[in-house]
């Protein structure tokens, strides 16, 4: 097995960066020594411990470490983590995303790229389900992922939609407003549209029926916990792609794909934000992939 600084060697990387990556992996190293963690077993939330660890420490001037320093070193880990996954001693790059705000309250998510949030939808299997109920509730639940990732509708959105919000035939959906969010109506992706139709057609008036439900929801339920609705989906989604955690992580990486695909405005009026503020606190994801790129081609001798 090849060593971490001959894997940087194999990527160009010059001698100066070499020595220096070397260094703060070790650095790294000895960090998950003393907390008797092993980085081929670490999970997300345990590599998250070395994020405050360095926000934590001690400069030789006393004081706290600059961001860019506390930036370069994860950095670094980024790099040790892409090595052993290279060298098929971990199965994922922990830091392979990034940590945004999420309003005043500050949520850690792992960013999915566009083409992960599109096979969330297109290999969610709906069609061939051998059990005849479970093929309506497995319809149910690909409608509900396409709302979520096309148009970053979280859990209390879907709950609170209704079947005369969906408009197939104009290919949008209206999504009402709250005290914190703002209504609008949001363009469906044609992939939704067929499976929609089918879905109001046949598998909802099953699935009211089964629950004894004459509610307008678009997903009818008989509980108020939104967790019924939602859990199961994501015990599927986690087996298509075990970096999905939850609906909010889905809702900030479609907010930062928009970010990138249109402009701020755009993107704060799909998302429903009252202020531009909660915008932009997405605009830090975008930045530091920038950045990320730019260290990675033109790395800092």
């Amino acid at each position: 097995m090849i060593s971490f600084s001959e894997y940087l060697y194999r990527k160009a990387y010059s001698d100066t960066t070499v020595k220096s990556y070397d260094g703060g992996a070790n650095k790294f190293l000895l960090w998950c020594k003393q907390k008797r963690l092993d980085p081929c077993t670490m999970n997300y939330k345990q590599c998250l411990k070395y994020t405050d660890y360095l926000n934590n420490k001690k400069s030789k001037n006393g004081g706290k470490l600059s961001a860019n320093s506390v930036g370069h070193q994860l950095g670094v880990v980024k790099v040790y983590f892409e090595y052993l996954v290279f060298t098929e001693q971990h199965s994922r790059n922990l830091l392979k995303g990034e940590c945004i705000k999420d309003g005043k309250q500050e949520y850690e998510h792992v960013i999915l790229t566009s083409t992960e949030l599109e096979e969330l939808y297109s290999c969610y299997e709906a069609l061939d389900v051998k059990k005849p109920y479970c093929k309506h509730v497995a319809m149910r639940n690909k409608v509900l992922v396409g709302l979520a990732v096309y148009q970053g509708m979280d859990a209390g959105e879907l709950v609170r939609i209704k079947v005369d919000d969906v408009n197939v035939h104009k290919g949008s959906v209206y999504v009402s407003g709250t005290r914190k969010r703002n209504r609008r109506t949001l363009k469906l992706d044609s992939s939704q549209i067929v499976f929609l139709m089918d879905y109001l057609r046949i598998d909802r008036p099953i699935l009211q029926k089964r629950i004894n439900c004459e509610s307008e929801a678009l997903f009818p339920s008989n509980t108020t916990r939104t967790s019924s609705l939602t859990s199961p989906v994501f015990r599927q989604l986690k087996k298509m792609n075990m970096k999905v955690t939850n609906l909010k992580q889905i809702r900030a990486s479609v907010i930062t794909k928009w970010i990138k695909e249109h402009n701020l405005l755009e993107a704060q009026r799909r998302a429903g934000h009252r202020f531009i503020s909660s915008t932009e606190a997405y605009l830090k994801n975008d930045h530091t992939e920038m950045h990320e790129e730019i260290g990675l081609y033109h790395p800092i001798q």
